[in-house]
């Protein structure tokens, strides 16, 4: 499977794209995780090969600093999870990783009361 890029191929995200064809990982998989790897080398200014345990939980803080969804978040720290656990085998830095829970929105309850008043003020 070949993903089309912009971004020049280093060895780094030619071995990454072997891993993630050779685990059968569909075409918006490998976008999103190469997306995610993309993100994180820029926000460190360096090859992810580099990456301290600091730097990946100081890489999550800024993701939640700076407002992206849980979502996002999470979806992020999967691709950087994959390159890090497959591709460069560091599991002292996969062990950093956490994902966060989306909150449960709780559906509104009326009291009897303002059921009551609701129906009264309906014609």
């Amino acid at each position: 499977m070949n993903i089309q890029q912009s971004t020049p191929t280093t060895p780094l995200r030619a071995r990454m794209i072997s891993d993630m064809s050779g685990r059968n990982l569909g075409p918006a998989s490998q976008s999103s995780h190469l997306r995610a790897c993309k993100r994180f080398a820029a926000w460190l200014g360096r090859s992810p090969e580099t990456a301290t345990p600091d730097d990946v939980k100081y890489f999550q803080q800024h993701l939640i600093e700076s407002g992206v969804s849980i979502c996002t978040r999470n979806q992020t720290m999967t691709g950087v999870k994959f390159l890090l656990r497959v591709t460069l085998r560091r599991h002292d830095l996969v062990a950093e990783i956490f994902h966060l829970k989306e909150p449960v929105k709780v559906p509104l309850v009326l009291s009897k009361k303002e059921i009551k008043r609701k129906h009264q003020r309906c014609p």
